[in-house]
């Protein structure tokens, strides 16, 4: 789909980073936080220390957003979509949990999670955005912020770039069509 892949090279670059910054970035707290409030001090007020499962469950769940973003920084499709989804499936499962009394989500911070989620799905987009530019049998049509000048050099040949994307978009409309 349109609105999921676009169609400028340096904007997907951008995402990538988004996406694959963020799930370091992601790691990174959650390693502190339940680094510092395990081997923390348990008479601050206000901290609740975390048992060994809930420890090694967010351990491991950090450990495994921080391989997968590096794979979107590495631009690797599966981990863009494996990023996403175990991201959503876990913090759906926090927080269901939460939301009826169980487990260690609080709902208070469902919009940090929810800023992740977006900045992981622009990851996503990025990758499948880089990927569907750098592919040898692109088309045309999908390279809109490029030199044209810089394209018809490389190809030597007389491109002439609006009338062959007029004349693709007229044959996608008629294989629609049909």
């Amino acid at each position: 789909p349109r609105w999921l892949i676009g169609a400028d090279l340096r904007q997907a670059g951008k995402r990538l980073l988004w996406g694959g910054g963020a799930g370091l970035a992601y790691s990174a707290i959650y390693l502190i936080v339940i680094v510092s409030t395990f081997f923390g001090d348990p008479d601050v007020a206000g901290v609740i220390q975390p048992g060994g499962e809930e420890f090694f469950f967010i351990l491991a769940m950090a450990g495994v957003i921080a391989v997968l973003a590096v794979g979107v920084l590495k631009r690797n499709r599966a981990a863009a979509v494996l990023l996403l989804c175990f991201f959503v499936v876990v913090m759906l499962t926090l927080f269901g949990m939460a939301a009826f009394g169980f487990g260690p989500g609080k709902l208070q911070t469902l919009p940090f999670h929810l800023v992740f989620a977006y900045l992981f799905f622009q990851g996503l987009r990025g990758v499948l955005t880089w990927h569907s530019l750098t592919r040898p049998g692109y088309t045309a049509d999908a390279v809109t912020n490029t030199d044209t000048a810089s394209i018809a050099a490389e190809d030597d040949t007389d491109f002439d770039f609006d009338t062959d994307i007029d004349l693709d978009i007229e044959a996608d409309n008629e294989t629609l069509e049909r």
